[in-house]
């Protein structure tokens, strides 16, 4: 399963974040290149971080509103939506491993 969210860039306005889930970190290369080389896409996701699983509600969505603000790196609005030490557990992994960390430079 995959989810993709838009972020705002100060270099190009609008980016794309991929979140996909799978079992081995080394489809991430082969996704973004497959992803880039693609002439069916108007635009290839800028960020692809893959994830064990992805955040989910009770009845199975997916919480993009947290895939959202991983995607900004506000990571600090996270908190107030997770209930349970299990919620903070399984977000942490995805936390550290963001790929959008352009809002901690000024250009």
């Amino acid at each position: 399963d995959a989810a993709i969210v838009a972020f705002a860039d100060r270099r190009t306005g609008v980016g794309l974040y991929a979140f996909v889930e799978a079992n081995a970190a080394a489809i991430e290369t082969e996704l973004s290149s497959s992803l880039s080389g693609s002439r069916d896409l108007p635009k290839a996701p800028e960020h692809i971080q893959v994830v064990p699983a992805l955040p989910r509600d009770a009845a199975g969505g997916v919480r993009t509103e947290i895939l959202q603000l991983v995607a900004m790196n506000q990571i600090d609005l996270i908190e107030p939506l997770l209930s349970s030490a299990d919620d903070h557990s399984f977000m942490k992994s995805i936390l550290d491993h963001r790929k959008n960390l352009r809002d901690r430079f000024s250009f």
